[in-house]
């Protein structure tokens, strides 16, 4: 057998080795499914990418070494991808929150750096594929953090706003409703609860709290 069909044999073996390891990766992580991509995510795809990429052209690393580089490389990757969804600090390191465009019909044109890079362009163009096809009728509009798009038309209701996730506080959405921390300690409190007992809070427009508890049981509060 020649040295150049070894070499193209032995590649293929590398290769069908790295997509059967990330194959089931993506299948115990559920990332096969369609939803958001973490920007940890985003970054270990393109590792994965340049560890199974050099590898295969470079016939002087060991196979179990490859093995054994991939499979470190996607441990750190679920290991990243734990804390950033078990501690707020690190996931609101990580991620942007979500970027308002149009509130209550009135454009956001405030300070907020991250409207330097957007394009009202490739935003007319989301709203016209999903059938708006004027500003005007429009209530509200924002970029969430995986940059997908949220539009609520004239008439269609208004958003909620999520102010407990995991029993931690989410504190710029607190802020965003000029409540503070207390303010939700004392609501839930009346319920029998403290935040570390919710596993989500939503705070709808209709002026009460939804709340979930860790045991996945549900409360509607009504507030002043």
């Amino acid at each position: 057998m020649s040295i150049d069909l070894m070499f193209y044999l032995y590649s293929l073996l590398k290769f069908t080795t790295g997509f059967l390891i990330i194959a089931t990766y993506l299948k115990l992580t559920n990332k096969l499914q369609s939803g958001p991509v973490t920007p940890i995510d985003y970054i270990g795809n393109f590792v994965l990418g340049g560890i199974i990429s050099g590898v295969i052209y470079n016939s002087e690393i060991p196979f179990h070494r490859f093995v054994l580089v991939l499979l470190i490389a996607i441990a750190m990757i679920s290991l990243l991808n734990f804390i950033t969804m078990r501690f707020l600090a690190v996931r609101q390191a990580v991620t942007s929150d979500p970027l308002p465009i149009i509130v209550n019909g009135v454009f956001q044109v405030g300070d907020d750096d991250r409207k330097n890079t957007f394009d009202i362009i490739t935003f007319i163009s989301q709203l016209r594929a999903r059938g708006i096809y004027s500003l005007e009728d429009i209530s509200f509009a924002q970029i969430e953090p995986d940059g997908s798009l949220t539009v609520i038309k004239k008439g269609e209701g208004v958003i909620n706003t999520l102010l407990v996730r995991n029993g931690q506080v989410l504190e710029s959405h607190l802020e965003a409703i000029e409540r503070d921390k207390e303010w939700l300690a004392a609501e839930l409190t009346e319920e029998g609860l403290s935040i570390e007992d919710a596993y989500l809070v939503e705070l709808s427009r209709e002026k009460h709290l939804f709340v979930v508890k860790k045991d996945g049981t549900c409360i509607a509060k009504e507030i002043a």
